[in-house]
């Protein structure tokens, strides 16, 4: 399965980034791609949100299920989520996951969504969102092919 996660967000700390990598590191034969863009700089709120916006379109994948993570989105449990995934990965080329802004995700690009995504009701920093989002795609995986892992 090809997945793609794209976050707006500053540098993430060093404990997180090694989260995320040793998880990475744990995909057998799921292709997972990390893109990080820079938020925007302008004063204005709508304008930081339009051009953050832009900026994750252009590197959405075609023909990928678009997924946003929004605290409006649906409540999945992990079990869900796996037969979700599994059911998306014979309908679409991949899963592009998209966590947006500090400020949220523009509506425009929201309504383009094939599915919002909710990890949690509570606001979680963006790097730990993240960290806890490529923590269930692995477990997903886990489930998926029978590894033990999601029974530890």
């Amino acid at each position: 399965m090809k997945i793609c996660i794209i976050s707006t967000n500053h540098k993430l700390p060093s404990w997180i980034e090694q989260g995320i990598n040793d998880f990475v590191k744990r995909f057998a034969n799921w292709n997972l791609n990390l893109i990080e863009l820079k938020p925007s700089t302008k004063t204005s709120l709508e304008e930081r949100k339009l051009i953050e916006a832009k900026n994750i379109e252009k590197h959405i994948p075609a023909k990928y299920k678009l997924i946003i993570l929004d605290e409006s989105g649906k409540n999945n449990t992990t079990q869900e989520l796996a037969h979700n995934m599994s059911n998306w990965q014979h309908q679409y080329s991949g899963l592009c996951f998209i966590i947006g802004g500090a400020d949220g995700i523009y509506f425009g690009l929201k309504n383009q969504a094939d599915y919002i995504l909710c990890l949690s009701s509570m606001t979680l920093p963006h790097g730990f969102a993240k960290l806890l989002l490529i923590e269930q795609i692995y477990r997903v995986w886990s489930i998926l092919n029978n590894h033990p892992y999601h029974r530890i």
